[in-house]
């Protein structure tokens, strides 16, 4: 293997590309948007496990009355946790990418998350005035034929999380052109200077204004449809193809290039790609399981962190076994460093320690790895082997339990991370036996 030729390629071709990707402001903002949310949907998976525990079946042997009784009588309590988090996820994404994205651009990072937000909502959430029925009522203890302004959510989950990002974007780079080119309300000099202050942000807010309506006045009347329903409907057409095994590969040999390239957090990069779709296909697995209905998604989740990163980027536990288990006491050293970490899918003291970036010895497995976990569990997936992802847990749990938990109990998940972690070891030993011979030759 001619690993020289390989560096060289990875050091003058892929490693400026990448770097460029890595440290696009667009693509952080995004991460950081997302990372910004993420205790809003596990809280909301949180709750959704809890609720829908395998006990509330009366025809299956693992039921439990009370348990059945307690999920029966407090439903209302949680599905409200669940449209308070998850179910208006899109909404508290606009504001985040927002704030993240003008603070790198040193502006006012509240004034364009609200703006952010107030663009999303005249885009995605119609007003409508309507009558209550005797069943709403109840709910919402108010007289029956009250008319009340009922805001319509539907594009406020993680069907506008598209919409919501364009928002973000959109409705910074407009405040920040005003503000660069000067665009203001002159006041006199008696005036001072903090009340000039505060009514600065007017003009954006107008602009935005006029602009989504101007949207809206165009998909509505020339259309007939609204600007959010377009962008879900242009979207659907890429749906199948987003819980497919080809994009979950390309995403991994994005990823793992990435991170193969030097000091570039491949998975965050990445993740501006992955998390729109993961949470788009958790969403409907868990209305799907809300609704009794048969669950669809393979893709959603933490898919990668539970079932494909087993060690962390380039699934490299099965390495950090290789390593504990060497005669080599430098090698070994490393992997009692690494097994640790590894195990909460940490892996930066394995990559450069050992290394591994930048290491065309470890170039082929590192790569091929990840596309081997996520190629098995995909199948199990499809035919059902394994139950489907319902829920989001941390990143950093281990791949074991988090397998489990997220899909919701299902015994065989951990039994497959356990035959996941021998096969990642068998992919990597011939490749660290390579590495091992050129170590001790230098000694």
């Amino acid at each position: 293997m001619n690993t020289e030729k390989i560096n060289i390629f990875i050091e003058n071709k892929l490693s400026p590309i990448m770097a460029k990707i890595s440290s696009n402001r667009y693509i952080n903002a995004v991460n950081a948007g997302f990372g910004a949310v993420s205790p809003l949907i596990l809280i909301g998976s949180f709750f959704i496990i809890i609720f829908n525990l395998p006990l509330a079946n009366e025809n299956s042997f693992l039921y439990i009355k009370a348990y059945h009784n307690f999920v029966t009588s407090f439903y209302k309590y949680y599905i409200q946790i669940f449209n308070a988090s998850i179910g208006i996820i899109s909404l508290f994404l606009s504001y985040s990418i927002a704030y993240s994205l003008s603070g790198h651009y040193k502006l006012d990072s509240q004034t364009n998350a609200f703006l952010s937000v107030y663009s999303f909502i005249l885009l995605s959430a119609k007003s409508l005035l309507m009558t209550i029925s005797s069943s709403a009522s109840n709910i919402l203890y108010l007289k029956e034929s009250t008319t009340i302004n009922v805001i319509d959510a539907s594009y406020l989950n993680a069907k506008g999380v598209l919409i919501a990002i364009l928002c973000s974007i959109i409705s910074v780079e407009v405040y920040r052109f005003i503000i660069e080119k000067k665009i203001n309300i002159k006041f006199p000099q008696s005036v001072p200077p903090a009340i000039a202050k505060s009514i600065e942000p007017i003009i954006p807010f107008i602009v935005m204004s006029v602009l989504c309506q101007a949207v809206n006045i165009i998909t509505e009347h020339y259309i007939n449809n609204s600007v959010s329903n377009i962008i879900f409907n242009f979207m659907k057409y890429f749906y199948n193809f987003a819980d497919s095994l080809i994009l979950i590969i390309l995403i991994l040999l994005l990823v793992h290039m990435l991170w193969f390239c030097g000091s570039i957090h491949g998975s965050n990069v990445a993740s501006s790609i992955i998390n729109p779709i993961v949470l788009i296909n958790l969403t409907i697995n868990q209305n799907a399981l809300i609704n009794g209905e048969n669950l669809t998604r393979i893709f959603a989740g933490e898919f990668m962190n539970s079932f494909v990163y087993i060690g962390g980027a380039g699934a490299t536990l099965g390495l950090c076994i290789s390593m504990l288990m060497s005669r080599n006491e430098e090698l070994k050293s490393i992997g009692k460093m690494s097994i640790v970490p590894a195990l909460f899918n940490i892996n930066e003291p394995i990559l450069f320690g050992t290394p591994i970036i930048m290491n065309g010895t470890f170039f082929i497995p590192f790569i091929i790895t990840p596309i081997v976990n996520a190629s098995i569990t995909y199948y199990l997936f499809k035919f059902e082997f394994l139950s489907k992802i319902i829920a989001a847990v941390p990143w950093t749990t281990p791949s074991i339990l988090g397998s489990f938990i997220s899909t919701n109990f299902c015994i065989t998940a951990p039994l497959l991370i356990i035959g996941l972690i021998i096969i990642d070891y068998l992919i990597y030993q011939p490749f660290f036996i390579i590495h091992k011979k050129k170590i001790e030759s230098k000694n």
